[in-house]
């Protein structure tokens, strides 16, 4: 491929890139009318922010090293965008009066944020391999070993993921008034139940099983809230005492 013809690529994904992106923005939007305060809605807009993250890791496995330069870079884009639409479903929540919520809304946003910026950094790396001069297969080696760079950068950033993930649970229990134990949810059984279904329409009835050994750190977290959420140590808020 010239040169020429490389540029009229590289312009209609820049382009492509823009107005989709545009488009995605919209539909990514938290809701309108949120309870800063509220660990229920919080919880909701976590789970929310999980499913956009396991759409952006699920996007990479689905390119194949032989589909070239360009559709990398495209791939690596989308997935940038489903980081940014992860991190606005929790960003609102940075602002709650509740600390707990407050720091784990802030965690998740910081963690989201550089996961977009490390595939922002990636396709700037990819965009002057496209245009050097350099033969195909020492194209194919530098993008292999950019490739390799930024997923070390990944594995390094999602193991922040779960810090902030158990904090937002501290925000889900509270202590019986009798027996002054951490033994109450702030969740009433049809939230509970809510929030299970969510989980496990996203990732599968694999997360009602708990942490497990090589499991990617957003199921990981997920499997943290599945847990929480599910135990049947803490009595519902709406159950009779």
């Amino acid at each position: 491929m010239t040169k020429s013809k490389i540029r009229v690529f590289y312009l209609a994904l820049t382009v492509g890139g823009l107005f989709s992106g545009i488009a995605h923005a919209d539909l990514c939007l938290p809701p309108a009318n949120m309870e800063l305060d509220s660990p229920y809605r919080y919880v909701l807009g976590l789970t929310d922010a999980f499913a956009y993250g396991k759409q952006g890791v699920e996007r990479f496995g689905k390119y194949f090293e032989n589909e070239g330069i360009l559709e990398l870079m495209w791939v690596v884009k989308r997935e940038a965008d489903d980081y940014l639409c992860a991190a606005a479903q929790v960003e609102p929540y940075r602002k709650s009066k509740v600390e707990a919520i407050a720091g784990s809304a802030d965690g998740v946003v910081n963690v989201f944020s550089l996961l977009a910026q490390h595939n922002q950094a990636f396709n700037s790396k990819l965009k002057a391999v496209l245009f050097s001069s350099g033969s195909t297969t020492a194209k194919r080696g530098t993008t292999t070993e950019t490739i390799a760079d930024l997923r070390k950068l990944q594995d390094d950033t999602w193991k922040l993921l779960a810090p902030s993930t158990l904090l937002a649970t501290y925000s889900l229990a509270e202590a019986d008034p009798e027996t002054h134990r951490m033994s109450r949810s702030r969740l009433s059984t049809s939230e509970r139940e809510e929030i299970k279904n969510r989980l496990i329409k996203t990732f599968g009835k694999e997360i009602t099983e708990g942490i497990k050994a090589g499991q990617p750190a957003i199921t990981a977290s997920a499997a943290v809230v599945y847990h929480f959420v599910a135990d049947s140590a803490l009595q519902s808020a709406d159950a009779k005492k």
